[in-house]
């Protein structure tokens, strides 16, 4: 029974429906394949109301069940663009799935705990007592992982990066990813290769969801749109695969892709090589020539997949840094520059998450390719100097060498965040980290003593606190009138269950996010002076005797303001401001640059 209340959050979102960009035929095959499927799926209320208003539009269709499916996705389709964009709409999402799918405290099972413990003590370990404070900090940690591996796939279906899937095949593989537990190996009866699949999650699933990998991921995709779509299937080359996907299950089809992936993975001997060559693809080139340079090379790319090869390739010219194999061919990928039109889209690497690997970070071979691009490469040279200074510290830490005061600022932050080119955080930047005193060395850094520094909730609000490390979000039990902040927060500063706020005087100085999201009234607020990320206060209608952050590295997002207030752009420097297009004849020209307009 597929889960459709994710789609009806989307559904009841006040937003206007879109022209759809393709005719209603565009989404007729996915409409007669789903109808098939779950045959009950037409009578959906939601369904039949969005039905309805096509028909408004058109007398003389006849709604079949396919049709009503198909108006159905065309729907969806506009309002998924729209949270591509929107900030509330994506946190709204979120906020639904967080709620529907993690595990709640009450489900998670002593018995989890109580292995905890045995497997500390059988390794000599020292272990705390299993107090109600213990499993009150340890369901945090299981519920922020799953919350961030799922986070993973809502952002990555939600960003344009994943354009290339229709929203019928986000809602099929989102739907199964939500059901899948443990990944377990298997040997099939009759067959002697092993392979990968996945349990059935259940209600007291520990587990965090299964790892987002973009090229395994638009291989099944790919495949599942062309049994939709009826195209031939001739092409494909492994049987396997073929006799895995007949039942169009995404759990199977992903689990045995992710392990052929993995199995296939390239070796050190292939990551050491930097001698190779860059190979341009034009714009509107044979697709499949991109494609078959990646194949069975398990970088991680979704351009990997014909389809979706084919909708980067229409948008700009593609350029692959290949290094050399045993014969001296330049065929092992390690850098891809993917261009939409003069623009740069994206820079990725091999390493996790598809950032830069050490070996080729250390290097100038993107930093002269950079050059080519004139304007548009200088905005990458931060990115690429700070993977440069990350592999250099890695490789020490890697030694065991004492780091500097200018060594501690970067790494943990305190500047400015690390930018790299994936589509996460650098995993080396925690593998430092984790082996570090963060107390002793901001004490170091700071000097001040180890009493004014927090790296806890706890510890935070408990008053005469400095610098405190790490994310703080407060919830509705934390707040009250002169709250004691920490004054510097290296982290992001989370207010978004308040609607409210009086009397408090948040931090003067917060390195990462502030959210703000909820909020429409206040009084006596005196929010940071810089923000290194995001600010979002999209619920503000009007400010008033509020004195917005002098810096904001990010973006600030007053997508609900309706009155116009000068001091957003006098008094504020972010990178980018979300205003209402309604606004924008009260704003001088010259501020146009840096604003994004939403209707």
């Amino acid at each position: 029974m597929l889960r459709y209340l994710f789609f009806y959050l989307l559904f009841i979102l006040p937003a206007k429906s879109n022209n759809c960009y393709e005719s209603i035929n565009y989404f007729l095959s996915a409409g007669n394949y789903f109808h098939a499927k779950y045959t009950k799926l037409h009578t959906k209320t939601h369904i039949e109301i969005t039905a309805k208003k096509m028909l408004v539009h058109n007398q003389k269709i006849k709604l079949s069940p396919s049709l009503k499916i198909a108006s159905w996705f065309e729907y969806l389709h506009g309002l998924l663009q729209k949270g591509s964009y929107n900030p509330k709409i994506a946190q709204r999402i979120r906020s639904y799935y967080h709620k529907k799918y993690l595990i709640k405290m009450d489900d998670i099972p002593m018995s989890h705990f109580k292995n905890l413990k045995r497997i500390h003590e059988e390794r000599g370990e020292i272990f705390p007592e299993i107090t109600q404070d213990f499993i009150k900090h340890q369901t945090k940690i299981i519920i922020n992982n799953q919350k961030e591996s799922l986070d993973k796939w809502i952002d990555y279906f939600l960003s344009p990066d994943s354009n290339s899937f229709p929203i019928w095949a986000k809602f099929w593989a989102l739907d199964a990813v939500t059901k899948m537990g443990l990944q377990k190996m298997i040997v099939k009866k009759g067959h002697k290769e092993k392979t990968q699949t996945y349990s059935k999650r259940t209600r007291n699933q520990i587990a965090p969801f299964p790892e987002l990998n973009r090229e395994v991921l638009a291989k099944v995709m790919g495949m599942f749109m062309k049994i939709v779509n009826k195209e031939s299937l001739d092409e494909l080359e492994h049987n396997d695969f073929l006799r895995i996907s007949v039942g169009t299950n995404f759990s199977k089809m992903y689990s045995h892709e992710m392990y052929k992936f993995k199995k296939n993975h390239m070796t050190p001997n292939n990551v050491n090589s930097i001698i190779g060559n860059w190979i341009k693809y034009e714009k509107n080139s044979d697709p499949t020539i991109l494609v078959n340079s990646l194949n069975e090379k398990n970088t991680g790319w979704c351009s990997a997949e014909t389809a979706t090869a084919e909708h980067q390739i229409k948008r700009g010219d593609f350029y692959i840094y290949y290094t050399l194999d045993q014969n001296a061919l330049p065929t092992f990928p390690r850098i891809a520059i993917r261009m939409e039109g003069e623009h740069i889209a994206e820079i990725r690497g091999i390493a996790e998450d598809q950032n830069l690997d050490e070996v080729i970070a250390g290097t100038d071979i993107l930093a002269q390719k950079l050059k080519e691009f004139g304007d548009e490469g200088e905005n990458y040279f931060k990115k690429l100097f700070h993977m440069k200074r990350l592999t250099d510290l890695y490789k020490r830490y890697q030694l065991s060498q004492n780091l500097n005061k200018e060594d501690l600022k970067f790494i943990y932050e305190v500047d400015e965040k690390i930018q790299s080119f994936g589509y996460d955080r650098d995993k080396r930047i925690e593998k430092i980290l984790i082996h570090r005193n963060i107390k002793e060395d901001l004490s170091f850094l700071f000097n001040v003593s180890k009493d004014k520094i927090s790296t806890n909730k706890e510890e935070a609000l408990s008053g005469n606190i400095l610098y405190h490390y790490g994310n703080l979000i407060l919830e509705k039990e934390d707040y009250s009138k002169n709250l004691p902040l920490p004054k510097y927060i290296f982290g992001s500063l989370d207010l978004s269950l308040y609607s409210e706020i009086n009397d408090l005087e948040l931090s003067t100085y917060v390195s990462g996010d502030l959210y703000l999201d909820f909020l429409e009234h206040y009084s006596n607020l005196i929010l940071p002076e810089y923000v290194g990320g995001d600010v979002e206060m999209g619920f503000i209608y009007e400010i008033s005797n509020l004195n917005l952050p002098k810096n904001i590295g990010g973006t600030l997002n007053l997508e609900s303001l309706k009155i116009f207030d000068e001091r957003i752009v006098t008094q504020t420097k972010a990178k980018k401001i979300l205003l209402r297009q309604k606004l924008k004849h009260n704003l001088p020209m010259g501020y146009f640059s840096h604003i994004e307009w939403i209707n």
